[in-house]
């Protein structure tokens, strides 16, 4: 360790620390549990016994240099804060997704009929349709606005028909149901 923050620390040490733009004084950081003091001093330079080592390795241990807010080593790199952005994003995308998908999925189809039942809730549904819904979802990257557009504009049917479409193709998918 530099001698520049072995100082600092026995200074951060000290009860009462003199700020010059007030004229006052204000309490050290580690007042509570001061460095340990050194043995003695070769011309500017604090050394302490040997047998001491285990002491100042123990304070180090409690009062880690680097503390999150302490300004360490400078600001965070762009990189490294737009992949934790990222990462957020991602993390707030798949808890939404999470939310909308049923816990209990049941799926029937008879014919031409496609009977999806999705925690208490049964819907009937035209399985050419719902079979689209599903074919779209990889060609729109899974939004649900735009495979709702899609079925509207190919099969002609109405906004909130299509939406349902979408969202049950987005249950299916996700459960590895296919028609």
């Amino acid at each position: 360790m530099k001698i520049t923050a072995i100082q600092r620390n026995m200074f951060e040490s000290r009860e009462e620390i003199p700020v010059r733009a007030t004229g006052g004084t204000r309490r050290g950081k580690y007042a509570d549990d001061p460095f340990p003091p050194p043995d003695g001093y070769a011309g500017t330079m604090p050394w302490w016994h040997v047998h001491r080592a285990q002491e100042v390795e123990e304070w180090f241990k409690r009062h880690p240099r680097r503390q999150k807010g302490d300004g360490i080593g400078g600001p965070v790199r762009r990189a490294d804060a737009q992949a934790r952005q990222a990462a957020r994003r991602v993390e707030q995308v798949e808890k939404a997704a999470a939310a909308d998908l049923p816990a209990r999925l049941v799926v029937d189809r008879s014919g031409d009929e496609v009977v999806v039942k999705a925690d208490g809730d049964e819907l009937h549904l035209n399985a050419a349709a719902l079979a689209e819904a599903l074919r779209l979802r990889p060609v729109y990257g899974g939004r649900k606005a735009k495979v709702a557009a899609a079925l509207v504009r190919e099969r002609g049917l109405s906004r909130d028909e299509a939406t349902t479409y979408a969202r049950v193709a987005r249950w299916l998918s996700h459960a590895g149901i296919t028609l």
